[in-house]
């Protein structure tokens, strides 16, 4: 059986030698749930940088395949002997186009951070206002 009155088991202060001493797992609740937000922050940052490398990755396979397609196109016009010089326009495409998708994966990771951080930032905002709110109370003696 516990001793403690119902008043005494949540929320309300303890008495110890005529020090009010506050309940703080208000404050516990509020670190741990800090905790995950951060912990999920860092996850999506994650996801994000795995989303932009796996971009990358397609993006790049693509241009070299066109790339190759070209030179193969070429050589086989070299061969048949004529004197046309090799369009290069679809690799200055590919190669545009792979500038565009980089461009996109740092965007993307962008925002993911800031997103991250301001969740990270909303959160202590949160705990440090009520750790004022303890403070506060505990200064007044309840």
């Amino acid at each position: 059986m516990n001793d403690k009155t119902d008043s005494q088991q949540s929320d309300a202060p303890t008495v110890a030698g005529g020090l009010i001493i506050p309940d703080l797992s208000a404050i516990t609740t509020m670190q741990n749930d800090n905790m995950q937000k951060m912990k999920a922050a860092v996850q999506a940052a994650s996801q994000g940088l795995q989303d932009i490398v796996a971009a990358q990755r397609t993006t790049l396979q693509q241009t070299i395949e066109n790339l190759q397609k070209s030179l193969n196109s070429s050589v086989g016009t070299a061969k048949i002997g004529q004197d046309a010089t090799p369009d290069i326009q679809p690799e200055i495409d590919n190669l545009n186009l792979t500038v565009d998708n980089l461009s996109k994966a740092a965007d993307t990771l962008t925002s993911s951070t800031s997103k991250s951080f301001d969740a990270i930032n909303k959160s202590m905002e949160q705990s440090l206002t009520t750790i004022e709110q303890v403070a506060q109370k505990f200064s007044s003696g309840g």
